[in-house]
């Protein structure tokens, strides 16, 4: 499936995903390949195009995104969403962040699903301190449906 380059939308806050982060231009481009400059100033066919996103558009070989405050790109070959913020690209923290998916906020953070206070935390609904825990209201009898978000008690 081919890829094209819409300008109005180079614009938005995330981008398509770069194949990775180098500061000189890689051998025989590939039409549709995205790449993120590191260095500054870049060097070759990206001098002067530090911390852009290069794009292969297959006659130039190369067109620029200059980045914007918020802009966000996924590297396939780190792994890691990149985001620019105060004049720079790193690694995005929301997912390890406070209220991130691994912060003490999110699902496995101290109050998050799998955390303390979370869903199966020690004060949760199946912890040892929650509704069906051992020191819980019902103790181990009854059972908690999460689904419904409710105790089954039997009798």
């Amino acid at each position: 499936m081919a890829q094209y380059r819409v300008p109005v939308l180079e614009n938005f806050e995330w981008q398509q995903p770069v194949l990775n982060q180098l500061s000189v231009p890689p051998t025989g481009p590939v039409k549709g390949q995205r790449y993120l400059v590191t260095g500054v100033p870049g060097t070759g066919a990206w001098f002067g195009k530090g911390k852009q996103i290069a794009y292969c558009d297959g006659t130039s070989p190369w067109a620029f995104t200059p980045p914007s405050e918020g802009m966000q790109t996924f590297d396939i070959t780190t792994g890691e969403v990149m985001r620019y913020h105060s004049s720079a690209w790193s690694v995005f923290q929301g997912l390890q962040g406070t209220q991130g998916i691994q912060g003490t906020q999110g699902i496995q953070g101290t109050q998050g699903i799998q955390g303390i206070q979370g869903n199966a935390g020690v004060a949760g609904p199946t912890g040892a301190m929650g509704p069906t825990g051992a020191q819980g209201p019902t103790g181990p009898g009854a059972v908690y449906d999460a689904a419904y978000q409710c105790l089954i008690i039997s009798g």
